[in-house]
C-alpha cells in the first residue's frame, strides 16, 4: 500500500510539473506589450551578428528610444565606424558622423539591417502580438520566449525575444526571413527611461 500511495504521489507531482513548467502565463505577453507600448523611452545595448549571406558581421550598436523626441542608434563597435549615428525623427533619419551630417529618409523598417533591428524590435514589442509563446533559460535565466509574425513584400519575417522573467527586460532576440536566420541580438545593457 505504501508503495503504491508513493507511486500516485510520484505520477501527480509530475503532471503538477509538467502543466506549470515551460508555459508563459495567459496574460504575461499583453503585459509586455502594454509594458512597450506605454513606455516613456528605454536605453539599450546590444552585440550583433549579421549574416549577409556571403559573409558575417559582427557590430555593438546603442539604441535610446524617446517617445516624443528624437531616437539615436549609435554604432559602438567595429572601431572603424564607431561614432556614426542615426537620429531618427518623425521627418526622416538623419546620419551623422564626425560633425557631419546626411538626410536618409525614413529606416527601412524591416529591421532586416542591423542599423533598424533594434528601432524595430522596439516598435514590435509594443504594437504586435505575439503568435507563440514559452518558456525558457537564456544564459541560466529565466526567460519568457515570445514570437512575432510580419510580412514585408513576400518575405516573412519572424522575430523571436527572449525576456527576463523578472521585469521583461530583453536578453536576447533573432530575425528571420523566410526562414533563415539574418540577425541575432545579446543585450548587454538595458533600462527604462532616457537619460
Amino acid at each position: 500500500m505504501k508503495h503504491r500511495l508513493s507511486l500516485v504521489f510520484c505520477v501527480l507531482m509530475m503532471l503538477f510539473c509538467a502543466s506549470c513548467g515551460g508555459k508563459v502565463p495567459e496574460n504575461t505577453a499583453e503585459e509586455i506589450r502594454a509594458l512597450y507600448r506605454d513606455t516613456d523611452g528605454c536605453v539599450m545595448q546590444a552585440d550583433i551578428g549579421a549574416d549577409f549571406g556571403a559573409y558575417t558581421q559582427a557590430f555593438t550598436l546603442s539604441y535610446t528610444y524617446a517617445k516624443s523626441a528624437d531616437s539615436i542608434v549609435e554604432i559602438i563597435a567595429p572601431e572603424e565606424v564607431r561614432g556614426v549615428r542615426a537620429v531618427i525623427a518623425p521627418g526622416g533619419t538623419t546620419l551623422e558622423f564626425d560633425g557631419m551630417s546626411m538626410e536618409t529618409g525614413d529606416l527601412a523598417g524591416t529591421g532586416l539591417s542591423p542599423a533598424d533591428m533594434l528601432p524595430t524590435l522596439m516598435k514590435t514589442w509594443g504594437e504586435n502580438a505575439a503568435v507563440a509563446t514559452g518558456r525558457e533559460k537564456v544564459g541560466g535565466e529565466d526567460a519568457f520566449h515570445l514570437t512575432y509574425k510580419t510580412t514585408s513584400g513576400e518575405v516573412e519575417i519572424e522575430r523571436h525575444t527572449w525576456f527576463a522573467v523578472d521585469g521583461y527586460k530583453p536578453l536576447k532576440a533573432e530575425v528571420l526571413a523566410d526562414g533563415a536566420l539574418i540577425l541575432r541580438a545579446e543585450f548587454t545593457v538595458f533600462s527604462f527611461g532616457v537619460s
